[in-house]
């Protein structure tokens, strides 16, 4: 089976990092195990902001999160309203 390339949505991670055992968390990570994520920065640093401005006793769950989580990291695109890049099919 070929893996897949998933990026997820900055509110996807936040509901995993508050609600770490919920269906959705245990997604996301059985997910980054068997699937290349990608994050660009500006994801990474809207849900460090949206942590520290609305959940800030997860900020260090986030972190924690940011660490462990398997992912790569890359650049925001500059003319993007997005963070998704062009992928080439393996």
């Amino acid at each position: 089976m070929q893996s897949m390339t998933v990026m997820f949505d900055t509110n996807i991670l936040i509901s995993a990092i508050i609600f770490p055992n919920s269906k959705l968390a245990k997604t996301v990570v059985n997910i980054s195990k068997k699937s290349e994520v990608y994050l660009c920065i500006a994801i990474v640093d809207e849900l460090r902001a949206v942590v520290k401005r609305k959940f800030s006793k997860y900020i260090e769950p986030a972190e924690k999160f940011l660490n462990e989580f398997k992912y790569k990291l890359i650049p925001t695109p500059k003319h993007s309203i997005c963070c998704i890049p062009f992928f080439k099919n393996t």
